[in-house]
Protein backbone atom coordinates (compact mmCIF):
# COMPACT_ATOMS: atom_id res chain seq x y z
CA UNK A 1 0.00 0.00 0.00
CA UNK A 2 2.85 2.27 0.69
CA UNK A 3 4.16 2.24 -2.39
CA UNK A 4 0.83 2.82 -4.54
CA UNK A 5 0.44 5.51 -1.82
CA UNK A 6 3.69 7.09 -3.68
CA UNK A 7 2.83 6.65 -6.97
CA UNK A 8 -0.05 8.02 -6.57
CA UNK A 9 1.43 11.24 -4.56
CA UNK A 10 4.40 11.37 -7.68
CA UNK A 11 1.25 11.56 -10.22
CA UNK A 12 -0.56 14.22 -8.21
CA UNK A 13 2.62 16.36 -7.87
CA UNK A 14 3.41 16.35 -11.17
CA UNK A 15 -0.14 15.76 -13.64
CA UNK A 16 -2.39 16.26 -10.67
CA UNK A 17 -4.31 19.28 -12.57
CA UNK A 18 -4.26 17.04 -16.35
CA UNK A 19 -5.55 14.09 -14.67
CA UNK A 20 -8.19 15.81 -12.72
CA UNK A 21 -9.79 12.53 -12.50
CA UNK A 22 -7.01 11.04 -10.38
CA UNK A 23 -7.11 14.39 -8.15
CA UNK A 24 -10.88 13.46 -8.06
CA UNK A 25 -10.46 9.79 -6.93
CA UNK A 26 -7.25 10.12 -4.83
CA UNK A 27 -9.01 12.90 -2.98
CA UNK A 28 -11.78 10.48 -2.73
CA UNK A 29 -9.90 7.52 -1.91
CA UNK A 30 -7.47 9.70 0.97
CA UNK A 31 -10.45 10.52 2.28
CA UNK A 32 -11.88 7.38 2.75
CA UNK A 33 -8.89 6.13 4.46
CA UNK A 34 -8.88 9.20 6.94
CA UNK A 35 -12.45 8.81 7.53
CA UNK A 36 -13.67 4.93 6.82
CA UNK A 37 -12.33 4.07 10.34
CA UNK A 38 -14.18 6.25 12.63
CA UNK A 39 -17.64 5.51 10.50
CA UNK A 40 -17.63 1.97 10.58
CA UNK A 41 -16.32 1.24 13.85
CA UNK A 42 -15.51 -2.60 14.40
CA UNK A 43 -14.85 -3.85 11.10
CA UNK A 44 -11.68 -5.14 9.45
CA UNK A 45 -9.09 -2.49 7.67
CA UNK A 46 -10.05 -4.64 4.29
CA UNK A 47 -13.57 -2.85 4.44
CA UNK A 48 -12.60 0.14 5.51
CA UNK A 49 -9.87 -0.09 2.37
CA UNK A 50 -12.97 -1.24 0.46
CA UNK A 51 -15.07 1.22 1.23
CA UNK A 52 -12.04 3.98 0.84
CA UNK A 53 -11.90 2.65 -2.79
CA UNK A 54 -15.28 3.14 -3.76
CA UNK A 55 -15.45 6.87 -2.67
CA UNK A 56 -12.40 6.97 -4.86
CA UNK A 57 -14.08 5.10 -8.08
CA UNK A 58 -16.92 7.50 -7.59
CA UNK A 59 -15.15 10.20 -7.71
CA UNK A 60 -13.14 9.58 -10.74
CA UNK A 61 -16.48 8.36 -13.16
CA UNK A 62 -18.08 11.44 -11.94
CA UNK A 63 -14.73 13.55 -12.47
CA UNK A 64 -15.22 11.90 -16.34
CA UNK A 65 -19.18 12.31 -16.32
CA UNK A 66 -19.38 16.16 -14.81
CA UNK A 67 -16.01 17.56 -14.88
CA UNK A 68 -16.36 21.39 -13.03
CA UNK A 69 -18.92 19.53 -10.61
CA UNK A 70 -16.58 16.39 -9.98
CA UNK A 71 -13.48 19.20 -9.46
CA UNK A 72 -15.51 20.71 -6.90
CA UNK A 73 -16.39 17.64 -5.16
CA UNK A 74 -12.31 16.58 -5.09
CA UNK A 75 -11.98 20.22 -4.23
CA UNK A 76 -14.07 19.38 -0.70
CA UNK A 77 -12.68 16.27 -0.35
CA UNK A 78 -8.75 17.48 -0.64
CA UNK A 79 -10.60 20.66 1.53
CA UNK A 80 -11.46 18.44 4.34
CA UNK A 81 -8.42 15.82 3.94
CA UNK A 82 -6.17 18.97 4.19
CA UNK A 83 -7.71 20.58 7.96
CA UNK A 84 -8.29 16.89 9.21
CA UNK A 85 -4.44 16.32 8.25
CA UNK A 86 -4.42 20.34 10.17
CA UNK A 87 -6.44 18.59 12.97
CA UNK A 88 -4.28 16.21 13.46
CA UNK A 89 -0.79 18.04 13.50
CA UNK A 90 -2.30 19.62 15.78
CA UNK A 91 -3.64 17.04 18.31
CA UNK A 92 -7.19 18.66 18.86
CA UNK A 93 -9.60 16.62 20.12
CA UNK A 94 -11.39 14.61 18.11
CA UNK A 95 -15.56 16.16 18.14
CA UNK A 96 -17.40 18.85 17.15
CA UNK A 97 -14.49 21.03 17.17
CA UNK A 98 -12.12 18.66 14.81
CA UNK A 99 -15.26 18.32 12.76
CA UNK A 100 -15.83 22.01 12.05
CA UNK A 101 -12.42 22.60 11.21
CA UNK A 102 -12.88 19.86 8.53
CA UNK A 103 -15.52 20.98 7.45
CA UNK A 104 -14.55 24.73 7.19
CA UNK A 105 -11.40 22.56 5.40
CA UNK A 106 -14.09 21.07 2.92
CA UNK A 107 -16.38 24.22 1.78
CA UNK A 108 -12.81 26.82 1.98
CA UNK A 109 -11.27 23.77 -0.44
CA UNK A 110 -14.53 23.94 -2.82
CA UNK A 111 -14.80 27.35 -3.07
CA UNK A 112 -10.49 28.07 -4.19
CA UNK A 113 -11.37 25.47 -6.79
CA UNK A 114 -14.55 26.73 -8.03
CA UNK A 115 -13.20 30.26 -7.94
CA UNK A 116 -9.88 29.80 -9.72
CA UNK A 117 -9.82 26.42 -11.61
CA UNK A 118 -6.69 25.86 -13.03
CA UNK A 119 -4.34 27.53 -10.34
CA UNK A 120 -6.63 26.19 -7.62
CA UNK A 121 -6.29 22.39 -9.16
CA UNK A 122 -2.73 22.97 -9.20
CA UNK A 123 -1.95 23.96 -5.95
CA UNK A 124 -4.50 21.23 -4.01
CA UNK A 125 -3.26 18.36 -5.88
CA UNK A 126 0.56 19.34 -5.70
CA UNK A 127 -0.12 19.72 -1.92
CA UNK A 128 -2.09 16.52 -1.47
CA UNK A 129 0.63 14.58 -3.62
CA UNK A 130 3.17 15.80 -1.64
CA UNK A 131 1.50 15.27 1.75
CA UNK A 132 1.03 11.13 0.05
CA UNK A 133 4.65 11.25 -0.53
CA UNK A 134 5.61 12.83 2.85
CA UNK A 135 3.59 10.50 4.76
CA UNK A 136 5.20 7.19 3.88
CA UNK A 137 8.90 8.91 5.24
CA UNK A 138 9.80 8.17 8.60
CA UNK A 139 11.58 11.21 9.73
CA UNK A 140 11.69 14.20 11.67
CA UNK A 141 8.49 16.66 11.87
CA UNK A 142 10.81 19.29 10.81
CA UNK A 143 12.60 17.20 7.97
CA UNK A 144 9.46 16.13 6.66
CA UNK A 145 7.78 19.88 6.52
CA UNK A 146 10.98 21.01 4.60
CA UNK A 147 10.40 18.20 2.32
CA UNK A 148 6.55 18.85 2.27
CA UNK A 149 7.41 22.65 1.35
CA UNK A 150 9.95 21.74 -1.58
CA UNK A 151 7.55 19.07 -2.91
CA UNK A 152 5.15 21.25 -2.85
CA UNK A 153 6.91 24.38 -4.79
CA UNK A 154 9.01 21.63 -7.35
CA UNK A 155 4.91 20.36 -8.39
CA UNK A 156 3.27 23.40 -8.14
CA UNK A 157 5.81 24.88 -10.47
CA UNK A 158 5.65 21.99 -12.69
CA UNK A 159 2.36 22.25 -13.33
CA UNK A 160 1.71 26.07 -13.88
CA UNK A 161 4.80 25.01 -16.70
CA UNK A 162 2.90 22.79 -18.32
CA UNK A 163 -0.29 24.84 -17.96
CA UNK A 164 1.58 27.72 -19.87
CA UNK A 165 3.25 25.60 -22.61
CA UNK A 166 -0.69 24.20 -23.39
CA UNK A 167 -1.99 27.76 -23.10
CA UNK A 168 0.70 29.35 -26.03
CA UNK A 169 0.18 26.50 -28.09
CA UNK A 170 -3.13 27.20 -28.22
CA UNK A 171 -3.02 30.33 -28.75
CA UNK A 172 -0.40 29.84 -31.46
CA UNK A 173 -3.19 27.50 -32.77
CA UNK A 174 -6.04 30.39 -32.94
CA UNK A 175 -3.88 32.14 -34.54
CA UNK A 176 -2.76 30.19 -37.22
CA UNK A 177 -6.56 29.43 -37.75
Amino acid sequence: MAIAQMILGVALLFAGRKLYWLFVGAAGFVVGLVVGPQLIKGESEWVAFALALGIGVVGAILALAVQRLAVAIGGFLAGGYLAAMLVQALNLEQGWLAWGVVIVGAIIGTMLVTAVFEYALIGLSALVGALLIVQQLDLSQSVMMLILGGLLLVGVAAQYIALRREQKHEAAKSEAD
